[in-house]
Parts: C-alpha cells; structure tokens; sequence
C-alpha cells in the first residue's frame, strides 16, 4: 500500500487524528529571544583605540627641525619604538625613487618621528610651527624650521630614538655617495676644459662648458649643500 503525501506541517495525510488543529508557532514570535534595545550607532573598537592612540600622539608632540640624519647616523637608533627590520629591497625602492623623482627630505608626510626627552635638546633649535595639520601650530615651511641641535655634555653613547625612517635613512646615504661622485665627475670635466689652451680650444667645448658641466656642477653643488638634512617630527618620551 502506498504511502501517505506528508503536509507542510509534518502530518500525514488524513491529519490530526484527534480533530484538533495545531497552527506553528516560531521562536521568534515569543519571549523566548532576549530583548535587547537598539544600540546606538558607534564606530569599530579598533578604530576607537587608534582615535585614542592618536590624541596621545599628539599630546607628546614637542615640535619639529631639521636633522642632519646623516651626520648624526650614530646618534639614532631603531627598533624601539618600531620593530620593523632593514629590508634591503625596500632601501633600493627608496634609492630608485629619490634617484628618479628626487628627494622629498623636507615634506611633512616623510618626517622622521624621534622621542626624545626635551631636556636633551637645546633650545631654539626646534619649533611648535609646523604645516597647520593640528590646531595648535601654524603653516610653516619645513625648509625654514631651525636645524636640531643636541646640548653638550651629554654621554658619549647618547642615542636618539627614531620611531621609523630606518630605510630612507641608509637609501638617502646611498643617494648621497652616488651624487656625490657625479659632481666629482662633472668637477673633473670643467677643470679639464679650464686647463685648455685658450688659444687653440674650440668654441663647442666652450660652449659645452657653459651650457651643460658647468650647471650640472651648479646644480649638483646646491643638492649636496643639505647634507644629510630630514625633517624630523619630536616627541616627548614622558607621555
């Protein structure tokens, strides 16, 4: 014998026996589900704990300079406060880039933030002025900030905490060397021409000279004149 369609409900066929009907109940038409009011619209934790994190950055913000990181290569030190290691492709990267585009050393998005403790530096040589991106600093041009000076006295292996800026550090000494002896090839050029003989020396060398190595030479000599020169971003370590 065949057998019985089941109905939507899971009954057979011929229905409830009893002659009761029994229409479904779902769950969450009872007080079974715990009622909870509506929660009020509200940002990510993660974005919360970053919004926190940034408001205690910017209270430690002492101010900002200019840094000769190249000079001062072994008064910074790294790993601190950013555990990031040195990865050679991302020096080359940056080398490639200053090479190319040329060397952005004084834009505020690439500053160096070192935390310090304000009682090493020497006052004067940093400033709250810096590009209006807080409110409590006006615009001024990184070129302008004074130059970062440490006080004398302090322990021969003093360090510097930089909290980032490892790889534009060791591709902006790779950057120097390389300039550095492209203006000695140009230098060697023109001093080769003025050791000519007046009297006998063409006017295209002449005028290869004045057209092309001398301001190369001019222009080599204005690059390299900032040294090592960053713009450096200083926070207190206290905070």
């Amino acid at each position: 014998m065949p057998r019985k369609a089941k109905m939507v409900d899971g009954s057979t066929g011929g229905g409830d026996r009893s002659g009761s009907s029994h229409k479904k109940t779902l769950v969450k038409d009872t007080l079974l589900p715990d009622m909870q009011k509506g929660e009020a619209p509200q940002v990510e934790q993660t974005i919360e704990d970053t919004n926190a994190l940034n408001k205690k950055v910017d209270q430690a913000l002492i101010g900002y300079a200019r840094f000769d990181i190249l000079a001062n290569k072994s008064k910074l030190r790294f790993g601190d406060w950013n555990t990031r290691p040195l990865v050679p492709s991302q020096v080359k990267m940056l080398l490639n880039s200053f090479l190319v585009d040329a060397v952005s050393r004084f834009n505020y998005s690439y500053g160096i933030p070192l935390v310090v403790n304000p009682s090493t530096l020497m006052e004067g040589t940093y400033s709250m002025k810096g590009d209006g991106s807080g409110s409590h600093h006006e615009a001024k041009k990184a070129e302008l900030l004074p130059e970062l000076k440490l006080k004398d006295g302090l322990p021969s292996d003093f360090k510097l905490a930089a909290a980032g800026g490892q790889h534009r550090l060791y591709a902006l000494a790779e950057w120097y060397d390389i300039k550095r002896k492209q203006l000695d090839e140009w230098k060697w050029e023109e001093v080769s021409v003025l050791s000519e003989d007046a009297g006998t020396i063409s006017e295209d060398v002449i005028d290869d000279l004045n057209k092309r190595i001398k301001p190369n030479v001019k222009t080599l000599e204005g690059v390299l004149a900032c040294g090592g020169q960053w713009l450096v971003v200083l926070y207190d370590k206290s905070v």
